[in-house]
């Protein structure tokens, strides 16, 4: 490679650091109100820096980030897992993806779909696809019974490869035919939790705040220390608004939200995918002076 592409190759890295494109890791320095977040990539940081390469290759991610692997565990598959170095990581997310129906995981994650499975388009469909893409490859469809294959897999086939499809239904029809997709070794069923919605806490499923969102959230209300185990949220979260279908007007907002107690507010950034939002304990009111105001030292922001 030339002098000149290796300049340009630079100039193109130092490009994507300052847009911020893509990045997966915040690194904070400091302590609040003087602290500095610093948006990076996790791939640069493992090539060049051997301590940032020890704490994303060992153990340390799922001992003290658990949850946040978990919400994020589709994004991890991205990267390369097939190293050695990164087993520990791999069984971590396979584990989840054997104990969970990840159909579930990736509806509350794709927009836009229809509530019912009956009016999906191919556009539908494919975009369901994309958000389960990395995730796909690893479900052990060989050893689902053939009543799940009917009842759990069946509505959804067009997102699978079409030789997987026919080869799952081929197993089942003789167990003892040949086919090409790829049999994975049967997994360890693990006790670990993947924040999926779940309609007891989140009324009605949102595409933005999950079950692990609200144990979280819950525990901030509470000013616990540590947060909420996801079968022992102390919370039920009701959807009152939707921006993408009631609109983001003042009046909308205090049409849906006013004299009501205890409101989250939840934001999620088209180009960014970051969520930040905010707590209220007490009650919005809209006041004859459009302008009524109240103090409380339990409110809070978060990003």
């Amino acid at each position: 490679m030339s002098i000149k592409n290796l300049d340009q190759l630079s100039q193109d890295f130092t490009q994507l650091l300052e847009s911020e494109y893509n990045y997966n890791v915040v690194i904070e320095i400091g302590k609040q109100p003087n602290n500095q977040l610093f948006k990076v990539h996790s791939a640069i940081l493992y090539q060049r820096s051997l301590y940032f390469r020890q704490k994303l290759t060992n153990s340390h991610l799922i001992n003290n980030n658990a949850s946040w692997l978990r919400l994020n565990f589709s994004l991890i598959y991205q990267m390369r897992l097939d190293n050695e170095k990164f087993k520990t990581l791999q069984q971590f997310c396979n584990d989840i993806l054997v104990k969970h129906p990840i159909i579930l995981w990736g509806k509350v994650r794709t927009p836009d779909l229809p509530s019912n499975h009956g009016e999906w388009t191919d556009k539908n469909f494919k975009s369901l696809r994309n958000t389960l893409l990395n995730c796909l490859p690893h479900v052990r469809y060989f050893e689902i019974s053939s009543k799940d294959v009917l009842m759990k897999i069946k509505p959804y086939y067009k997102i699978l490869e079409k030789n997987v499809w026919e080869d799952i239904l081929a197993k089942h029809l003789d167990p003892d035919m040949s086919i090409t997709s790829l049999i994975l070794p049967p997994c360890k069923k693990a006790t670990v939790q993947l924040p999926l919605c779940n309609v007891s806490i989140i009324t009605p499923s949102s595409p933005i705040i999950t079950i692990e969102h609200a144990a979280m959230i819950s525990s901030w209300i509470n000013r616990r220390s540590t947060i909420y185990d996801t079968t022992k949220i102390p919370y039920k979260f009701k959807l009152l608004l939707r921006g993408s279908k009631d609109g983001f007007t003042g009046e909308v907002f205090h049409r849906l939200y006013d004299n009501i107690p205890g409101i989250v507010v939840v934001v999620k950034i088209n180009c960014t995918n970051e969520i930040l939002g905010g707590y209220n304990p007490l009650i919005w009111k809209l006041g004859d002076n459009d302008r009524e105001y109240a103090t409380t030292a339990d409110s809070f922001i978060f990003l």
